[in-house]
């Protein structure tokens, strides 16, 4: 899997003109992808679906996406995701999306202080998921368009995730949030 992130320049964070923004280190400097605050586009995002702090009630909402996404019943994983985004994120982050008086995404996020010797916070997506019957209208982009500003509230400036690299659809659509593959390699050893 790839590790994707984003982050913003300290100075332009410490100046406070600038929320939170997407954008990678090219040879000349930093290219911004997107600036969350203040952008446009990503206000527009917020406005195309109602994103709510997700509840201990969505469960059965969240377990009927999953199933439509991946095929398998996986209510005792998603259980544990969402009692986990309830009770041991320190930060609840994680969110909602309804569109027709129905929960139609998710994204289960948790706030992070530092991990792997990083003293930085940072926010990890764990899980996003998007009723089939909603795809590409932009629920993924409204439920991100908010983390982003709850986010930039909270002064976290970086997000990351772990993607599949062949998840096609997921690696666009994090192309397209301003997403891009980190610096860190992950490593994986199996033991039996």
């Amino acid at each position: 899997p790839f590790l994707w992130s984003m982050g913003v320049p300290e100075s332009w964070a410490a100046s406070g003109q600038i929320g939170v923004c997407a954008g990678f280190r090219a040879r000349d400097g930093w290219f911004v992808l997107a600036v969350f605050r203040e952008h446009h586009f990503e206000r527009l995002a917020r406005d195309l679906a109602d994103v709510r702090a997700m509840g201990p009630g969505d469960l059965a909402d969240i377990v009927r996406i999953d199933r439509a996404i991946t095929g398998r019943n996986r209510e005792a994983y998603m259980r544990a995701k969402l009692d986990e985004a309830m009770v041991d994120s320190a930060i609840r982050v994680s969110l909602t999306a309804r569109l027709d008086r129905a929960i139609v995404g998710y994204l289960m996020a948790s706030a992070d202080l530092g991990d792997f010797g990083r003293t930085e916070p940072v926010a990890v997506i764990d899980t996003i998921g998007v009723d089939p019957d909603y795809a590409h209208r932009g629920v993924g982009h409204a439920m991100l368009s908010q983390l982003f500003a709850n986010l930039g509230a909270l002064r976290i400036e970086r997000v990351e995730t772990v993607v599949g690299t062949r998840d096609l659809a997921l690696l666009g659509f994090l192309y397209d949030t301003g997403f891009l593959p980190s610096q860190r390699i992950p490593f994986v050893r199996r033991l039996a």
